[in-house]
């Protein structure tokens, strides 16, 4: 398992070392964050539902690797939960795996929190956690609308003989 973070962000940016008078601080490093970028990915701006859409929805595999990167894990932790969570119904294989790490890093949907000896821990960034959350809205939608179709289903099918 990761260790977890020590202080909420840890970036580093040249040349802003210094605190200024009355500035929010976001890391150990007294980084005003007047100096972030704004398209940093992990300072917790609310994403605009439009640019979320690109998105969506999301593979199964890719939802159940998202759902366990929710804290730090490194791949084979990952493999691990995405069984447990989904039942046993989904099992991501090393290959599925780092693919999907590559393509949602470089998507900024997660980012590289340590590497401990050759394993690598990845967390979702703000961005990543505004896609579940978007897919989590989906499938509540889509299960609204689906449980009374299938309760009327079940009935149906127990009364074939």
């Amino acid at each position: 398992m990761c260790k977890q973070l020590n202080a909420i962000i840890k970036i580093l940016i040249p040349g802003s070392l210094t605190k200024p008078p009355d500035s929010a601080i976001i890391s150990e490093y007294d980084i005003p964050i007047s100096d972030i970028p704004e398209n940093d990915t992990r300072l917790g701006k609310i994403m605009n539902p439009e640019k979320l859409k690109k998105y969506l929805p999301l593979t199964e595999a890719t939802y159940y690797i998202m759902l366990a990167l929710e804290q730090p894990l490194h791949g084979y932790g990952v493999m691990q939960k995405v069984e447990q969570i989904s039942g046993g119904t989904v099992k991501v294989g090393p290959g599925t795996l780092y693919g999907a790490f590559s393509s949602l890093e470089k998507e900024a949907l997660i980012w590289k929190v340590n590497e401990e000896e050759r394993r690598k821990c990845y967390q979702l960034t703000d961005k990543g956690r505004w896609v579940l959350v978007g897919q989590i809205d989906r499938l509540e939608i889509m299960n609204a609308n689906g449980s009374p179709v299938r309760e009327r289903l079940v009935k149906e099918l127990e009364n074939v003989k």
